[in-house]
């Protein structure tokens, strides 16, 4: 009896046309049709000419204003030095003895040389250079004597001391009044026997 029931109030529901209704009774979910229907809006207002920004192809400015620079940023007077601050510093003018060069007007600078290169073969040691640059210091060169040396009989020598400007290397001295010749300074020229008069000097 329900079940005839329910089919004809399906029959008379069909007969209406009304789907929605239809739809409704039996529980059948229809589309949200506000929310289908909703379609967005746009915005069609006119845009004015002064809204539109232009190109005018002009560049902004990028100029700096100095006074814009913090004041430790500016140079200052003291990191450039002036004119006199220049005229303060010493240059030096002209050889300078101690530079190790020598330069014009020194003969030497500093250093040693062997005493053959200045005095010869008949000399050994060594020469240093004199603290003013000026030349070499000889007291350390002695003399090799390679040829016979002379000397003075004393009991012969009166004293006179004639042939003392005879000897160019002064190798002649007077001691307690009679010639002595240093066999160490003799170059054994001879030139000391002519001017004795009393023939004391002889060739050893």
């Amino acid at each position: 009896m329900y079940r005839l029931l329910i089919v004809l109030i399906f029959l008379i529901l069909a007969g209406c046309g009304d789907n929605f209704e239809r739809d409704k009774v039996l529980g059948i979910n229809q589309p949200d049709t506000e929310e289908s229907d909703q379609t967005p809006q746009i915005d069609e207002t006119p845009v004015s000419d002064e809204q539109i920004p232009t190109d005018t192809g002009e560049l902004p400015d990028t100029t700096v204003d100095s006074s814009d620079i913090p004041d430790e940023q500016h140079p200052t007077d003291e990191e450039h030095p002036t004119d006199e601050e220049h005229a303060d510093i010493d240059i030096p003018a002209g050889p300078q003895c101690g530079n190790g060069m020598a330069e014009s007007g020194e003969t030497c600078d500093g250093g040693t040389v062997p005493c053959t290169d200045i005095m010869g073969a008949d000399y050994t040691g060594t020469a240093s250079c004199r603290p003013d640059c000026t030349g070499w210091d000889i007291a350390a060169c002695q003399q090799v004597v390679t040829t016979p040396v002379y000397a003075v009989n004393a009991s012969k020598c009166n004293g006179c001391a004639k042939c003392l400007p005879a000897c160019d290397v002064n190798a002649i001295s007077m001691v307690a009044g009679k010639a002595v010749i240093d066999p160490e300074k003799c170059t054994g020229c001879g030139k000391c026997v002519n001017y004795c008069p009393r023939d004391a000097i002889y060739k050893k």
